[in-house]
C-alpha cells in the first residue's frame, strides 16, 4: 500500500509539472524568440568588447519564420546562422533550429536563461555529431558561457 501511495504521488507530481515541461511549438519563431526574451545583444561582461572570451551574441527575428545569430569575437572574427525554426521547451529552455551561413551545416541548440542570463546547454549538428551535452562542450568538458542581456 505504501508504494501505491509512493507513485499516485509521483503521478500527480507530473501530471502537474508536464504542462510546464512540454514544447509549445504553436508559437511562430518570431514570437518564440520575442516570449523568450532571446532577441537582442548577449555577451558575458557587455561593457568589455567583443574578444575570443567574451564574445558577442546578437538574435534577431525577421519574421514569423526567419531569424538569425550573429557572434562577433572580436578582431574581424564572426559567425553567422540563420535561425529556421524556434519553441519554448519548458519555462526557462528555447529551442532553436540554425544554419550555418557558410557551411550550410545545421544545428539544434537548447538554450536555457537563469537568473536573467542565458547559456546553451545542449547543440547537436544535423550528422548527430554532439557538440554541447548538459551546458558542457564536448571538446573539453568546459562549461558553455553565461551571457547577459546588453543595453
Amino acid at each position: 500500500m505504501k508504494r501505491l501511495h509512493s507513485i499516485a504521488i509521483l503521478l500527480a507530481g507530473l501530471a502537474f509539472a508536464g504542462p510546464a515541461l512540454a514544447v509549445d511549438n504553436s508559437l511562430s519563431l518570431k514570437e518564440a524568440m520575442t516570449r523568450f526574451g532571446l532577441i537582442g545583444e548577449w555577451a558575458a561582461h557587455c561593457s568589455q568588447p567583443a574578444s575570443g572570451n567574451n564574445a558577442h551574441t546578437f538574435w534577431s527575428a525577421n519574421s514569423d519564420t526567419a531569424g538569425a545569430l550573429f557572434t562577433d569575437f572580436g578582431r574581424g572574427q564572426t559567425m553567422s546562422y540563420t535561425a529556421t525554426a524556434a519553441e519554448l521547451a519548458g519555462a526557462n529552455q528555447i529551442r532553436v533550429n540554425l544554419t550555418d551561413d557558410q557551411d550550410h551545416l545545421r544545428l539544434d541548440l537548447m538554450i536555457e536563461m537563469r537568473d536573467g542570463r542565458v547559456r546553451t546547454v545542449s547543440s547537436v549538428r544535423s550528422d548527430g555529431r554532439v557538440l554541447i551535452k548538459d551546458g558542457k562542450f564536448t571538446s573539453d568538458n568546459t562549461d558553455t558561457v553565461a551571457q547577459e542581456r546588453c543595453h
